[in-house]
């Protein structure tokens, strides 16, 4: 799926996107940021005021087919088609709800049949509109299993959220402010947006450690082996000291920017 200058309002930014088969993007933004109107837009359900979406297959819309009246739990697992569909119901602790209508059950219960369809439906594109969020913790796994399952299939999902901790889980994050795009990019570049990764040095504070890293500054990057620290110049000693474990150093810890940091700095 490609989004080309796609735009919510007149005078908005755009965002241009590749969502390549088995990738998924979180959607986030404060309330009336406009995340249901891009979701939607992409889904081809609105038009977008400007631009155009290329999709290259049908979208799967969570809670499309699930609002028809009293319509039944188990009725909504086999309009699926999918031969586990009785599997995730039992995963999702609705085996015992499956003659009770939609309607009727608790808002975190009607979020996991209204995924039933996107989850097992087979469609190469995946819309979710907030439902994860209104699932508790254990279903939440039971249900980011089955969307790491369809993803290895092939399909790409976009999706509504509050949660940094499952937007971490994407490949993507869009983040809109007054329906606007305010960041468009990967996880790792939105955490890069938070404060600088912290460094905490456990020891006695031994006065010949103190004397030869005090006034100390030093930078940490993230690196596949680990860790890199430099030093500013002049005090590439004292680097080497904490990275050794010099005199009563315990040891570093190292806190890195989390997204939720990323999106408070937008």
């Amino acid at each position: 799926m490609t989004l080309d200058g796609l735009a919510l309002r007149p005078d908005g930014p755009t965002l241009s996107l590749s969502v390549r088969a088995g990738e998924a993007v979180a959607i986030m933004g404060p309330a009336r940021s406009g995340r249901s109107g891009l979701l939607k837009a992409c889904a081809g359900r609105e038009r977008p005021v400007r631009g155009r979406v290329a999709a290259a297959g049908e979208f799967a819309v969570a809670g499309e087919t699930t609002g028809a009246r009293r319509l039944r739990v188990a009725a909504a697992a086999r309009a699926t088609g999918h031969p586990k569909s009785s599997d995730l119901l039992a995963l999702f602790d609705l085996w015992e709800s499956r003659n009770d209508a939609v309607s009727d059950l608790a808002s975190g219960q009607r979020a996991a049949v209204d995924l039933l369809d996107p989850l097992l439906g087979g469609c190469p594109l995946l819309a979710i509109d907030g439902h994860l969020d209104r699932l508790d913790p254990w279903a939440h796994t039971v249900a980011w299993d089955a969307l790491r399952t369809a993803r290895e299939s092939g399909a790409a999902a976009l999706i509504v959220t509050d949660r940094p901790e499952t937007a971490a889980l994407c490949d993507t994050v869009v983040v809109l402010r007054d329906r606007a795009v305010r960041f468009a990019g990967s996880v790792e570049a939105l955490r890069r947006l938070g404060p600088p990764h912290a460094l905490t040095v456990t020891t006695e504070r031994q006065i010949g450690v103190r004397a030869l890293v005090s006034p100390f500054e030093v930078t940490i990057e993230e690196v596949s082996e680990g860790l890199r620290m430099e030093a500013r110049e002049g005090q590439e000693l004292a680097a080497r000291l904490l990275r050794e474990g010099y005199g009563d150093v315990r040891f570093l810890v190292s806190r890195a920017p989390t997204v939720e940091e990323g999106l408070q700095s937008l």
